[in-house]
């Protein structure tokens, strides 16, 4: 494939190579769910993911993808986790921290993206290099303890190293917990925007940006994913 797979059931459509992707939707929209199948989509592709986490400790994150009978071991040489809550908090650590990194907290965003480095430099010499997926899980929650200007600082610069390896970047927006003028700020360093809102009790969603166009859609949360209603 010449993109990445969304892993939305019933879209077909693949996001372009070296494409920055935020998911923008109020709560119960199934955020964290499509984060993470499009984490998991990319291992099962044969391609490789970094889960960074502010949202839950990578310990309740590797326990998900057990619940799911979603096999991580069986891609262990395909992924990272970056766990930026359990330190700061004092949460339990992962019973296995061989592909877990733990930033201080999520305002660091120095040693967020010097981790995230360290894993994409790994993958390099474990010849995994191809088709990386960033997901970020969720800058909304990183916008709490830091600013618009180094959020966007952050976030340019890994637009910009996704682009440079043929990547793709994944990030996830909060409805109604930014100013408008904030989030413009950030979506406009992304290239697609998924837009899901909840009208009549009815979730739907579209996605646009970078020659794809698509109408509003309905759709369901699935246990492990979203997928489209026909």
């Amino acid at each position: 494939m010449s993109g990445f797979d969304t892993g939305i059931d019933g879209i077909k459509t693949l996001i372009p190579l070296s494409s920055s992707v935020v998911f923008q939707g109020p709560p119960m929209s199934g955020k964290s769910i499509f984060a993470k199948n499009f984490f998991y989509k990319g291992l099962e592709n044969q391609e490789s993911s970094i889960l960074i986490t502010s949202n839950e400790s990578a310990k309740k994150t590797i326990d998900w993808f057990s619940k799911n009978k979603m096999s991580l071991e069986k891609h262990s040489d395909r992924y990272g986790i970056i766990d930026c809550i359990s330190l700061s908090q004092e949460l339990d650590k992962a019973s296995s921290d061989k592909n877990v990194s733990y930033a201080s907290n999520p305002a660091d965003l120095t040693d967020i993206g010097i981790k995230t480095s360290e894993y994409i430099r790994d993958l390099y010499k474990k010849g995994k290099e191809e088709k990386i997926r960033i997901c970020i899980d969720s800058v909304s929650i990183m916008m709490m303890y830091s600013d618009t200007k180094n959020i966007f600082r952050f976030l340019h610069t890994f637009s910009g190293r996704i682009k440079s390896i043929d990547g793709t970047l994944l990030i996830l927006l909060e409805e109604g917990s930014h100013e408008e003028k904030t989030l413009n700020i950030i979506k406009q360093i992304m290239d697609i925007q998924i837009k899901s809102k909840i009208q009549d009790e009815q979730k739907q969603l579209r996605i646009n940006g970078n020659g794809i166009e698509t109408n509003w859609k309905n759709y369901e949360i699935k246990q492990t994913k979203l997928k489209i209603q026909k």
